[in-house]
């Protein structure tokens, strides 16, 4: 990170500010006819996407779909999303029409403190 002003953090850039969390995810993902379903953790949340860790072979713009349970009361949430960044198993993925209701319960999420 660098000390100079001038130039943005990578926080001051992003549309919403990230949470980190720890929570299980399934990632499933298709490529040349293939489903894969691969489970991982997610170690950030925001209202526009979520940060995985999963041992699967994704690739930037690839489509996929995340699927993870929201605390306290463990409500199901699967949300359509694109890869947008990778780094050797750890990939940045942007929702794509979210519903109110999924936007919601995130935001549920990245409120409790």
């Amino acid at each position: 990170m660098s000390d100079d002003p001038s130039i943005p953090s990578t926080d001051a850039r992003r549309a919403f500010a990230r949470k980190p969390v720890r929570i299980p995810v399934t990632v499933i993902s298709s490529q040349r006819r293939k489903t894969d379903v691969a489970n991982g953790k997610a170690s950030d949340l925001s209202q526009g996407g979520i940060g995985v860790v999963v041992s699967s072979d994704l690739t930037l713009h690839q489509p996929i779909w995340v699927e993870f349970k929201t605390p306290p009361y463990n409500q199901p949430v699967q949300m359509r999303g694109v890869v947008r960044h990778s780094s050797e198993g750890r990939y940045g993925v942007q929702f794509q029409s979210a519903s109110r209701d999924q936007i919601e319960q995130i935001q549920r999420i990245i409120s409790e403190d």
